[in-house]
């Protein structure tokens, strides 16, 4: 099964399941206020820590000096783009991402934490649904900047590791 028929398209950027991914019509922060994290730019492979083969080539470009732009790449001809800025809360940093493109017509986040790891790579974390009990807009968004720093709060997404960009 590949990464796509496993997950809504909002969360096609996450490599969970659907319940996990807690969606937002509102951001964490204003894009304005975004900082481009030069760890995160560039050609990463990355895999599901829960399912080895589900894996994508996500590319990452500064499109201004607060967003980037991402193609998730499961094969060469099935491409999905994001749109994603940092938001700094307390001590962390949680990128919002959004679906881009002619199909998307309400705006809808994620929230991902990703901090280095040995060797250069990442490991990417998600906001869960569940971690919220059912909490949404400014409420949800309140909870997770209170919980910020607590790990119950995220759920796996992937661990990636550099690579050559592929086109």
């Amino acid at each position: 099964m590949n990464i796509r028929s496993a997950i809504r398209p909002a969360c096609v950027l996450l490599l969970i399941p659907v319940a996990a991914c807690y969606q937002s019509a509102v951001p964490l922060g204003p894009a304005e206020r975004g900082t481009i994290d030069r760890a995160l730019v560039g050609s990463w492979s990355c895999v599901d820590p829960k399912d080895a083969s589900n894996r994508a080539v996500v590319t990452s470009v500064p499109i201004d000096r607060h967003r980037y732009d991402i193609e998730w790449r499961e094969t060469p001809d099935h491409v999905t783009r994001y749109r994603a800025y940092a938001t700094p809360v307390g001590k962390e940093v949680l990128l919002n991402v959004e679906e881009v493109g002619p199909a998307r017509a309400d705006r809808r986040f994620v929230f991902l934490r990703a901090r280095p790891i040995a060797g250069g790579g990442l490991s990417i974390a998600v906001v869960q649904e569940d971690a919220l009990k059912g909490k949404t807009g400014a409420t949800a968004i309140h909870e997770i900047t209170r919980r910020v720093a607590d790990p119950a709060l995220y759920g796996p997404f992937a661990t990636c590791t550099a690579t050559v960009a592929r086109r």
